[in-house]
């Protein structure tokens, strides 16, 4: 069995229950050498967690939470349009609050379209965005 087909299926082994090493080379047929390294790889994803003893139990059947530059693509084009639309209703000279996301980061990249906006915002992916606000100002809220 290939290296990451055996991974993910010993990921759903755990989270049904096969937790220890013995049971996991025993379901795989697989070292115990072989075992620990993929179980350090899967908790190095943050796909589980490793316990005393070799074992491993499940995070949970969430999905691990991906980065900000998949989230940034992922869906794209809708991000795109929505920050179409609100760009129709934000007039010169607007005061606007922009909370952290990547669909308000699109946004960002629109706001040079108008001039002397004040943005204020706690999205650090926006900020390289709103330095080219013409006449406009940012204010970022977080501290200091």
């Amino acid at each position: 069995m290939k290296v990451v087909k055996r991974r993910k299926a010993m990921l759903e082994a755990v989270r049904s229950g096969v937790c220890s090493i013995e049971a996991l080379c025993s379901h795989f047929g697989i070292s115990e050498a072989t075992a620990r390294r993929d179980l350090g790889a899967l908790s190095k994803e943050g796909l589980l967690v490793r316990t005393y003893g070799g074992a491993a139990t499940s995070i949970g059947q969430r999905e691990p939470e991906l980065t900000l530059e998949q989230r940034r693509v992922r869906q794209g084009d809708i991000k795109l349009r929505l920050a179409e639309k609100a760009l129709e209703c934000i007039q010169d000279g607007d005061t606007l609050l922009l909370d952290g996301g990547t669909t308000t980061a699109a946004l960002a990249a629109r706001l040079s379209e108008r001039k002397g906006l004040h943005v204020i915002t706690n999205n650090i992916a926006a900020l390289p965005l709103l330095t080219q606000l013409p006449e406009g100002r940012t204010t970022v809220l977080g501290g200091i």
